[in-house]
């Protein structure tokens, strides 16, 4: 799921694609953080944050957190969006 559709032993597959991502978002967003840091951005799956705050039958307020990866289960080449999948 959090590999472009690859499977996890397709090492050399999923880390190409995520080096090719980070190369072409450092091209768009060079000053991000991820881009100051010692790791091999070929191992770094990116992700989207998203953080809201709720409350429930009590009215006591409580964040929710939700993410799901930038790079769609369906490979690169496909939006991470369920319009571009036929969905509603």
């Amino acid at each position: 799921m959090i590999l472009g559709g690859y499977h996890v032993s397709q090492a050399q597959e999923w880390q190409m694609m995520l080096g090719a991502f980070w190369q072409t978002y450092q091209a768009t967003n060079p000053g991000h953080p991820v881009f100051s840091t010692p790791f091999d951005l070929k191992g770094c799956v990116p992700i989207f944050l998203h953080g809201d705050e709720g409350r429930g039958l009590a009215r006591r307020p409580f964040m929710v957190l939700s993410w799901q990866t930038v790079i769609s289960h369906h490979g690169p080449g496909v939006c991470n969006d369920s319009t571009q999948l036929g969905g509603h």
